[in-house]
C-alpha cells in the first residue's frame, strides 16, 4: 500500500476567542468558524452544486479543505495555526482523525472539526530564533487556508524542538543574528576539530602552548586583560585573566596553569595552583598591584587528571575558597579552535 506524502498547511481560525481555540487544540480538536447551522456540515454542502447551495452553505464552502476531498487535509498532514495561544505566536498540529460537524453550544458556531494531535504544546513565538524568515513571511498571508509545503523542513525543525524551554521567547533581529553566528561558529569548530588536536600536538611543544592558549582566551574575554605570565617569575600561573571589578576595588583574576603532559597528571601540580592564588593575595596585602582570585584553571593538552589530583584539588578548593576547573584534551582543543576562528573573523572584520 502506497504511503501518501505528508502535506503542510497554514489555516487561520477566528480572530476572537483565542482561549477557546487553544483549549480545543489541547483537547485534540481543530475548529473553524462559519459553522453555526447544521446545514453547513461540509458532507452535505459538497454534495450540492454551487447553484443548489443555500446562502449559509455557500458561506461555508471555502472550508471544504477540512473534509479532505479534492486534495484537502489528510490524516498525517501538519497544520500551522496562527495567533494561538496568543497573538504573536502560532501552533502546529497533526491531523489524526476524519472531519466531523459539531456546533459549540457556548459560542453557537465553530462546528467544523478535525481531530488533531497538538505538536507544540507550548505554542511557538513567531520571533523564536528557530523560526526562519519563510515562516514569518507566510504568517502575513491574509488567506483562510494555504499550502506551506515549501516550508516542510523548517516546520519539522520546530516540531523536533517543540519541548525547548525558550520556544515561546520573543527575540530581536540582533539576538537572532548573534545566534546564527554562534551556530555557524559551532559548525566550523566541529568540522575542524577532528584533526586539529593531533596536528597541533605535532607542531607545539611545552611553553609554546601557553602563547596559543593566551591568544585563544583573549577572544573569549574581549573586555579583560589576558597576559602570558609563564616563565621564571610566573608565581604558579602561566596565564592571568584580569577582569575589571564592576563593584569597584581590586580587579578579579583568573589564574591558568598549562601542562603539556602525556598520560595522567599527578597531585604535585596542586602546589603551583596554590602558589598562583596565594601569591596574588599577598601582593594585594602588601599594597602591590594584585586582585581577588576568583577562579583557577588547570589546562592540559593531553594528560588527564589522576584520581589523586582530583582529590587534592577538592581539598584545595575547600582550603582557599577558590573554585578550580580542569580542562584537557578535546575540550581544550575546542576552546583553542573557537578562539582561533573567532580571532581570525575579528581581524578580517577590522581589516575590511
Amino acid at each position: 500500500m502506497e504511503t501518501k506524502e505528508r502535506k503542510y498547511w497554514a489555516s487561520r481560525i477566528g480572530t476572537q476567542d483565542q482561549d477557546f481555540f487553544w483549549a480545543e487544540l489541547k483537547a485534540g480538536r481543530l475548529r473553524q468558524g462559519w459553522g453555526y447551522n447544521e446545514c453547513q456540515d461540509l458532507r452535505l454542502v459538497t454534495k450540492k452544486s454551487w447553484q443548489d447551495q443555500s446562502p449559509e452553505q455557500k458561506e461555508t464552502y471555502r472550508q471544504r479543505h477540512m473534509l479532505g476531498n479534492d486534495g484537502g487535509w489528510q490524516e498525517g498532514d501538519v497544520i500551522l495555526v496562527p495567533n494561538v495561544p496568543t497573538w504573536g505566536t502560532f501552533a502546529l498540529a497533526e491531523v489524526v482523525g476524519p472531519y466531523r460537524f459539531e456546533i459549540d453550544k457556548q459560542h453557537a458556531d465553530y462546528g467544523h472539526i478535525r481531530d488533531v494531535k497538538l505538536l507544540t504544546p507550548q505554542g511557538v513565538a513567531k520571533t523564536y530564533y528557530r523560526v526562519n524568515k519563510g515562516i514569518r513571511a507566510t504568517l502575513r498571508n491574509a488567506g483562510r487556508t494555504w499550502s506551506i509545503d515549501h516550508l516542510r523542513k523548517d516546520i519539522d525543525i520546530l516540531i523536533a524542538h517543540a519541548d525547548d524551554r525558550d520556544i515561546r521567547e520573543q527575540s530581536t533581529e540582533i539576538q537572532r543574528t548573534e545566534r546564527t553566528l554562534d551556530r555557524a561558529m559551532s559548525a566550523a569548530v566541529a568540522a575542524l576539530q577532528a584533526d586539529f588536536g593531533s596536528e597541533l600536538s605535532k607542531t607545539l611543544r611545552a611553553a609554546e602552548w601557553e602563547e596559543v592558549i593566551t591568544r585563544a582566551i583573549q577572544t573569549h574575554f574581549p573586555m579583560a586583560a589576558v597576559e602570558h605570565t609563564g616563565g621564571p617569575n610566573e608565581h604558579g600561573a602561566d596565564i592571568e585573566v584580569v577582569l575589571e571589578n564592576p563593584f569597584g576595588g581590586a580587579p578579579w583574576i583568573i589564574v591558568v596553569q598549562v601542562k603539556d603532559y602525556e598520560g595522567e597528571i599527578g597531585s604535585h601540580v596542586v602546589g603551583q595552583l596554590r602558589e598562583a592564588v596565594e601569591s596574588r593575595r599577598k601582593m594585594q596585602e602588601n599594597g602591590e598591584s594584585g586582585g581577588h582570585v576568583v577562579a583557577a584553571v588547570l589546562a592540559s593538552t593531553n594528560a588527564k587528571p589522576s584520581a589523586e589530583l582530583l582529590s587534592a584539588i577538592s581539598a584545595l578548593q575547600q582550603e582557599l575558597g577558590v573554585p578550580v576547573t580542569t580542562i584537557h584534551g578535546n575540550e581544550l582543543m575546542k576552546l583553542i579552535l573557537r578562539g582561533v576562528v573567532q580571532h581570525g573573523a575579528l581581524e578580517q572584520d577590522v581589516s575590511e
